[in-house]
């Protein structure tokens, strides 16, 4: 066994040991990356119709929501552990989907002909290789993407690394006497409540250790991260400039951040910062990105790029373009003592917002979710509300807000077109798969985002009907009937009146999902 395949048979035989729990990931979306890069100038190819490479699928819960969604699409995901391509063969096979094949491969044997492609994605990849394999992925992408195609690769990168790479270093020594992977994550977990608590005072390096340490997720169904993140033979970060500086011996450019708004000094305050203003102003676009990435300790990129043809010099994005998308969101809020305003989104988790002008527009988005609003039709509301620049109220819900955006009607899965109503496709199969552990898969939503929703027996006997294609008036007689003649399981809390708690139950599960996106 030559070098290279030992490498590679070493990486397969970790991730097979420790599949990752394989979830949607929003940022490197079809649908957004084409919305980011119309931002930055660019107009790639649409998706509806894409061709779309996903490098390192695992069980594929990162592209099959491309197969659902877009049905005239064409997916193929490669991943070097059989096990987890397994387990997504057999999501497809039960949802009899022909424009999706998974690879058990290394994207090294990816042939010519195989391309191109129009969207290539290597989420979680090129540091968790070694550098001769970090090569071979660029020029994967340099071969196979099409002319006008965006190439997503993300990566951990310095100089927010560093902290975490010294955590690493510890748990690597430490566990260096073990015999099994098993064995390293227990000796790693034994170490972590020592970094957390026994610390010298002294230490100059303990805050951000334990900081660390404490992001470590706890449970043993997470052991994969651990394992990954910090126990893998290979993690290899490296600083943006050398990345662009790589990137660019094969062809490609860089073209800006996934979230543009990563990229951008006024998204960290330093658009008034007189020194950063005098580091950076004479220096190129990539320079001052790493002066960026230096002045707030960047540990992660998401970063697309594409043939140095199609973009020989990177600007920033142009934020004027915001109103050329479609943005979507659900947002409820309430007023805090000091005058700003607790928001809480439902994909996004919470946030704090300062600039009551942007209330009302929250408040149409949320009207319309989950299909989004057109950027001039938000702009015309604003104007409605009084305001006196609509376009810099949509530029700054663009910047304080985390909304979805996509480029156009078109590019919009037919979920989200007009006339549609129901399950997100695929949502149903796939809650179904985990609960019967055929699939440790997390279900998606149509804003490509993953979920893993707990559901009763009451509830998931909802979305079986809905999945099947009842009416929610046929869901809820059938529900009715099923309780009225005991068939579902004992735990579940028979209710007195068997058609109104029925039609409750789901109109309340159908709110439940739409509020997450999954049903329109």
């Amino acid at each position: 066994m030559g070098q290279l395949e030992a490498v590679l048979h070493q990486l397969a035989t970790s991730y097979d040991a420790f599949p990752y729990f394989s979830n949607a990931f929003k940022w490197c979306a079809p649908g957004h990356l084409r919305a980011v890069a119309y931002l930055y100038g660019l107009n790639a190819p649409p998706v509806a119709s894409a061709r779309i490479l996903e490098i390192g699928c695992a069980a594929g819960g990162n592209c099959l929501p491309a197969a659902f969604l877009y049905p005239d699409a064409h997916i193929v995901g490669v991943d070097i552990s059989e096990v987890q391509i397994r387990e997504g063969q057999g999501v497809i096979a039960r949802a009899g989907l022909s424009n999706i094949s998974l690879h058990a491969m290394s994207f090294t044997d990816i042939p010519d002909a195989w391309g191109p492609f129009d969207y290539i994605i290597a989420h979680g990849v090129f540091s968790w290789v070694p550098p001769t394999l970090q090569r071979e992925l660029l020029h994967a992408c340099q071969r196979l993407l099409s002319p006008q195609g965006i190439a997503y690769i993300s990566f951990n990168t310095y100089p927010g690394w560093k902290a975490h790479e010294l955590l690493r270093d510890w748990m690597m020594w430490h566990t260096e006497p073990a015999v099994c992977y098993q064995e390293r994550i227990e000796q790693a977990r034994d170490l972590l409540p020592f970094i957390q608590e026994g610390l010298a005072v002294q230490n100059p390096l303990a805050p951000v250790l334990q900081q660390l340490a404490q992001q470590v997720p706890a449970s043993a169904q997470n052991d994969y991260y651990l394992a990954h993140e910090y126990l893998e033979t290979h993690n290899h970060p490296l600083y943006f400039k050398d990345f662009c500086a790589l990137a660019q011996q094969y062809g490609l450019a860089f073209v800006g951040e996934a979230d543009a708004k990563e990229d951008l000094a006024q998204t960290y305050g330093l658009t008034t910062n007189a020194r950063f203003q005098r580091l950076t102003q004479h220096k190129s676009r990539l320079e001052q990105l790493q002066y960026l990435d230096y002045a707030v300790g960047r540990t992660f990129r998401k970063s697309l790029l594409t043939h140095h043809t199609s973009c020989p010099t990177p600007v920033a994005p142009d934020l004027s373009r915001v109103a050329d998308l479609r943005l979507a969101g659900w947002f409820t809020w309430q007023l805090l003592a000091d005058g700003g305003y607790a928001v809480t989104s439902a994909l996004s988790g919470q946030f704090i917002l300062r600039d009551a002008r942007l209330l009302p527009l929250l408040d149409l988005l949320t009207q319309s979710w989950p299909r989004p609003v057109a950027g001039r039709d938000v702009m015309d509301y604003a104007l409605q509300q009084g305001a006196t620049d609509p376009l810099y109220l949509l530029q700054q819900l663009f910047l304080q807000v985390p909304v979805e955006i996509n480029r156009s009607y078109e590019d919009l899965p037919y979920c989200l077109q007009d006339y549609y109503t129901g399950l997100v496709p695929g949502v149903g199969q796939i809650i179904a798969d985990r609960q019967q552990h055929l699939s440790q898969m997390s279900e998606w939503n149509a804003w490509y985002s993953s979920s893993t929703e707990r559901f009763s027996t009451a509830e998931l006997f909802v979305i079986d009907r809905l999945h099947q294609g009842y009416s929610p008036l046929r869901t809820a007689t059938a529900l009715a009937q099923a309780w009225h003649m005991g068939q579902l399981p004992a735990d579940v809390l028979m209710p007195a009146d068997f058609e109104q708690a029925a039609d409750d139950l789901v109109d309340e599960v159908i709110a439940r999902l739409r509020k997450y996106a999954m049903y329109v």
